[in-house]
């Protein structure tokens, strides 16, 4: 995976097993699988609509939580673009609003 970098504010990165949690506000909103370099990302019901029309390779979690916004994403196979804007969104569902606005 190339690298991508991000900048967050009050962003956290927990190792667990195999998995990266990412952490904001004490809030999941990111999980990366090392093995599989596939993320779990949460977004709002309208992101999650968007991004996964655009891409076969962005797709709700196959469970509930899929409905509540939980989607994979193949890393190896999307843009850094497309990425980048997946985890900004991410980001933005679960960051204090607060923290949002410093980003804009």
């Amino acid at each position: 995976m190339n690298s991508l970098v991000v900048l967050f504010f009050e962003f956290h990165i927990v190792h667990h097993l195999v998995f990266l949690l990412n952490l904001v506000n004490k809030k999941i909103f990111l999980t990366y699988d090392l093995d599989n370099n596939l993320a779990t990302i949460k977004l709002s019901e309208t992101d999650q609509e968007r991004y996964t029309s655009v891409d076969d390779n962005v797709y709700p979690v196959n469970n509930k939580w899929g409905k509540m916004g939980w989607t994979h994403v193949e890393i190896s196979e999307i843009s850094q673009r497309i990425l980048k804007d997946l985890v900004m969104a991410s980001y933005c569902e679960e960051a204090p609003k607060k923290l949002v606005i410093r980003l804009k």
